[in-house]
């Protein structure tokens, strides 16, 4: 039986002239690219794209979303636990790697 594959990405929400912004992608984003790969990660800068902001309900920034095949699953605005984050965005990839070799997935 073949798995469909669950997309999930992170869309960070920012402002270049916001000092809290500045701080959060030095303190969680840039790590957290390092652990699972800039292209988990979409900068989007909230002054460049209101529209899209307004669609996921982003009022205040930094704003970090957790989208999987699209949808939002996890909207956070502050602290965020790295290492929970990267299990959880590697988690299904790792899964489906096993499948694929044959060794089941616990």
């Amino acid at each position: 039986m073949k798995r469909k594959m669950l997309m999930r990405k992170i869309l960070y929400f920012y402002a270049r002239e916001c000092p809290p912004c500045k701080f959060y992608k030095k303190q969680f984003i840039e790590p957290l690219e390092k652990i699972v790969g800039k292209e988990k990660i979409q900068h989007m800068n909230a002054r460049d794209y209101p529209l899209i902001a307004e669609q996921y309900c982003v009022e205040r920034l930094p704003a970090l979303l957790l989208l999987e095949d699209g949808k939002v699953v996890f909207h956070c605005l502050g602290a965020v636990n790295i290492d929970e984050l990267a299990d959880y965005l590697q988690k299904e990839e790792n899964k489906c790697k096993e499948e694929r070799r044959g060794i089941p997935y616990v």
